[in-house]
Formats: C-alpha cells, structure tokens, sequence
C-alpha cells in the first residue's frame, strides 16, 4: 500500500538529453511521474521554460505515459546572467540569504528594471546595468505563463503540478493556480 513517485527531467521529441530515462518503462511501474520542465539550458540566457517548450516535453511525456499519471513541474523562478555569471531571480524578496539570488522586486527599484513579457514563451525578461556597469539579462517565470502552465495541465488531462520549490512562490503564482484549480483535500 505505497506509492511510487518519480521525478524526470524534460525530454522533447526533438531532443532526449536524459537517454537513461526511459519514459515508457517508468511510466508503467510508478503511480505517477513528476515531469521537471524548467531549466531547459540554464548556461545560456533565454527562457528556460517557455509555455511553447513546455508543451513539447508535455506531449513527449503523454505518448509515453498515461496523462493521468503525469504531473507537470513548474519552477517559479528566473536567472540573470552576467559576465560574472548566473544568478537566480525570485520574484519578491523573502528570508533567502544565498549570496547568488536576486529579488526582482529590489531590482525593480533599485535599477528602474522594466520587464517585458515574450510572446512565444510567455516568460517575463528584461535586462539592467548596476552600479558597476555590469549589464545582466533576464528571464523568469511569471503570473502569464504559470496561468499558460495550468491551463496546459487541464487541456491535456494531466494529474496536476508539482512546484520546485516551496519559498520561491509568491501570491502571484497561487493565485494563478487557484485561478485553474481547486485544491484536492
């Protein structure tokens, strides 16, 4: 009377960068799969988890695996790369202290950020000089594609979402999934 969980990284049809993971295989001996669609390439800047790739390791995953046992991961997140390198992006500041997370809410305003939001992906980017002049690009999640996200879940009868990672959300991104969901208690 256990369940078994597993959590697999994102793999497109186009691309299978995870070979060891056979989908198919995991799929039928686990009660569900936890799909990781975040952190497409992280080492170069650009949207690291767009609604339009999103939608491709989503149909990967159900040609694999019955729809009902998938749950899409979603990180509620961005980075910002510099030439001094990468760092992540939280929406608004909170009790984090790693020395590599920017909060966009202090970028905001201390750097009169403005953040656009991509067509095809839905992700929020923007870009900013500090103080020292060093120029850093963003792109994060936002309200538009967490909304984007879950209406992507019921289009496709998946099980649900699994969020990485608890104190990174903020109100936005629960209101976005109360906005399609109602919580299973």
């Amino acid at each position: 009377n256990k369940t078994l969980s597993l959590s697999l990284p994102a793999k497109t049809e186009k691309h299978d960068w995870w070979p060891a993971y056979d989908y198919e295989i995991l799929g039928r001996y686990s009660d569900f799969a936890v799909v990781m669609a975040y952190d497409r390439n992280p080492g170069t800047p650009g949207p690291q988890a767009g609604v339009d790739w999103t939608r491709e390791v989503v149909d990967y995953a159900i040609a694999r695996i019955p729809a009902q046992k998938v749950v899409l991961g979603i990180g509620y997140y961005g980075y910002a790369w510099a030439e001094s390198g990468r760092y992540t992006v939280l929406e608004e500041k909170n009790q984090m202290t790693y020395s590599r997370i920017l909060f966009l809410d202090e970028l905001k305003s201390k750097y009169g950020l403005k953040m656009n939001l991509d067509g095809n992906s839905l992700m929020a980017y923007g870009s900013f000089k500090d103080e020292k002049g060093a120029t850093y690009q963003i792109w994060m999640e936002n309200r538009a594609s967490v909304d984007a996200k879950c209406k992507l879940v019921i289009e496709k009868g998946l099980r649900g979402i699994a969020v990485w990672r608890l104190g990174y959300t903020t109100a936005n991104f629960w209101q976005a999934v109360n906005d399609n969901f109602k919580p299973a208690k």
